[in-house]
């Protein structure tokens, strides 16, 4: 339960850094202007209770609603794409074999890249016809240590 507590309170403070950061520079009336602006988020299929969805196909659940009340709180309203997470990602992600292959990318990836149909990342992502020579991917994997 304390775990909960502690997630609940990570999640109101990103969503409360993220609403002032995005109105920090900005006079008072480019705020107002715009208030009409609808916030888009998004929401897994099944993540009890922080987002489910309903019958109706709406979102609900603890962080959605939660969301709901600060953007409420600023006048404003926001809508929830609901869905898989790794079709709701903005950012492309792969999943990489130790053949250099791609058995699994997201929307975002095809939509950047193309479809991968098992060719080598290499070969999709940069035009090569081999391995780079440094390949971070790889290079984590062995290492053991991320990257910045």
């Amino acid at each position: 339960m304390e775990y909960t507590k502690d997630i609940n309170r990570v999640l109101l403070f990103i969503v409360v850094c993220c609403l002032f950061l995005g109105a920090a520079g900005r006079s008072p009336a480019q705020i107002k202007q715009s208030s009409n602006i609808t916030v888009k988020s998004a929401s897994e299929l099944d993540y009890p209770p922080f987002s489910i969805v309903r019958a109706d196909g709406n979102a609900d659940g603890f962080s959605v609603e939660l969301l709901r009340a600060v953007i409420a709180e600023m006048g404003r309203e926001v809508s929830f794409a609901v869905g898989p997470w790794a079709k709701l990602n903005p950012a492309w992600v792969s999943a990489r074999a130790p053949d250099y292959s791609m058995p699994w990318v997201n929307k975002r990836f095809v939509e950047e890249f193309g479809e991968s149909a098992g060719r080598p990342c290499y070969e999709v992502m940069y035009g090569r016809s081999q391995p780079c020579s440094r390949c971070p991917t790889f290079e984590v994997l062995e290492t053991k240590n991320t990257r910045q």
